[in-house]
């Protein structure tokens, strides 16, 4: 019996993966369905507003519902539908930190620990293609 290597079936997961979404909280409907993603985004954009209104008066003009509702929503809708290089913000992000935190400096894939010239000491020997 001849073995060959396994064929590999295509599936259609991704195709078919469905966001989730909420319609209604309890009895209230929704205006319109809301992602889990974006459910988060309003979470940490709530947190951040609050944490640059405690530390500075920058957001001090607008009101208390322009400021922790509307501002919070407006970025997680903007989160929502945005891709950066065909990702989804959060793991654009996660991207930038691991190329910040990753050596600059690489030989053959691992960090070096001197940039620029090297000296290398030893013979070299090389053929002439061409001969006078």
């Amino acid at each position: 019996m001849n073995e060959e290597s396994p064929y590999v079936i295509p599936t259609y997961k991704r195709v078919w993966k469905i966001e989730r979404t909420l319609v209604r909280l309890d009895r209230f409907k929704l205006p319109r369905p809301i992602t889990i993603w974006q459910i988060i985004y309003f979470m940490v954009a709530f947190v951040v507003v609050l944490i640059i209104d405690k530390n500075t008066p920058l957001l001090s003009w607008l009101g208390g519902t322009l400021r922790y509702v509307f501002l919070p929503g407006a970025i997680a809708f903007y989160l929502s539908k945005v891709k950066h290089d065909g990702k989804a913000p959060h793991r654009f992000l996660l991207t930038i930190i691991k190329y910040e935190l990753s050596p600059k400096i690489l030989n053959r894939y691992k960090a070096a620990e001197t940039a620029g010239k090297q000296k290398y000491e030893g013979v070299c020997t090389f053929r002439e293609l061409y001969s006078k």
